[in-house]
């Protein structure tokens, strides 16, 4: 049966505005889709797009979700209510007498294999999981795309706020940290290339969806990032971080941002990076045929070539 026969037609709800978001708003029409932000407060976005503004209560959400066919959540795992948003938004589909999928806010690891990773939300992920899998009613799937590889090219070119010591470049000083052992293996995608990935996969039949559905750009370890970024920017000095200084810093707890540092580095010592062996290709057989994913030599030109544009 043709994906074309499964368009949303009426509305998409998109939980949560950030840089995430940015791109589902500008490739989900592409594809069809009409859509509807769900926030907490008004946001500076095209006048065409419809925005609700929620307190995120199921009573509330119910009532945004009745002319929807579809919700997708981009709510940061940093939240606070994280958990709750999602057990909300899940209830309000039930509820709902036509918004039946949903796609929860996970975006990057390995959650089918290392669902306790990051530390700061794995065990609320788990918990979204486990509440999705014991019911029928909507049908779901966490999207995952490894880490997003623009944080390769400049702020001014894309919509994803720098992440400090969370990841391995530091943009000012021209360093880069190695975890571990170097060789661990790491799934990478443009965050818009990601973005047309999720406007196709919502013109697939939901009953074809599978718990986690993968998409990669490339895939490299940390050295072989760290020799790409020299090659691009001979500026740049290599330092080495061994997973026993990430654990003391996490145990240390001085300050947020060295927590979640700390986690992010734990997490790219482990597996919690690259996707099942083969699930990828499979994916795009099944359901992304004819969607370019960008490697980062070419998502790297396409920034060169096109300054100032967000990519």
């Amino acid at each position: 049966m043709s994906w074309q026969n499964y368009a949303i037609q009426v509305l998409s709800g998109l939980a949560g505005i950030g840089g995430v978001a940015k791109y589902l708003l500008e490739e989900l029409p592409k594809e069809g889709h009409q859509v509807a932000a769900i926030t907490r407060s008004q946001k500076p976005l095209p006048k065409e797009i419809i925005q609700h503004i929620t307190d995120y209560s199921v009573s509330h959400l119910t009532k945004i979700l009745q002319d929807c066919d579809a919700v997708i959540s981009c709510i940061t795992a940093h939240s606070p209510d994280f958990l709750d948003v999602h057990l909300s938004l899940l209830e309000a589909c039930k509820i709902s007498p036509k918004c039946k999928r949903f796609l929860p806010s996970a975006w990057s690891g390995n959650y089918e294999e290392v669902r306790d990773q990051p530390l700061f939300a794995g065990g609320e992920l788990e918990q979204i999981y486990n509440a999705l899998r014991i019911q029928s009613e909507i049908k779901w799937t966490l999207f995952c795309q490894g880490w997003m590889a623009d944080y390769l090219v400049p702020s001014s070119q894309r919509y994803l706020d720098d992440l400090g010591e969370r990841w391995v470049q530091d943009y000012e000083r021209k360093t880069f940290t190695l975890y571990g052992n170097q060789w661990q293996q790491v799934d990478f995608t443009a965050a818009r290339d990601a973005a047309r990935a999720v406007a196709v996969l919502f013109n697939h039949d939901a009953n074809d969806w599978e718990e986690f559905t993968c998409v990669s750009g490339q895939r490299l370890s940390w050295r072989e990032l760290w020799e790409f970024v020299k090659t691009y920017d001979p500026a740049y000095e290599m330092k080495q971080k061994s997973v026993a200084q990430s654990i003391k810093q996490l145990m240390a707890r001085e300050n947020d941002a060295s927590v979640a540092a700390a986690m992010y580095e734990i997490m790219g010592n482990t597996e919690a990076l690259a996707f099942p062996e083969g699930k990828v290709d499979r994916h795009r057989q099944k359901y992304f045929q004819g969607l370019k994913f960008r490697t980062l030599a070419q998502l790297v030109k396409e920034a060169k070539d096109n300054p100032g544009k967000v990519i």
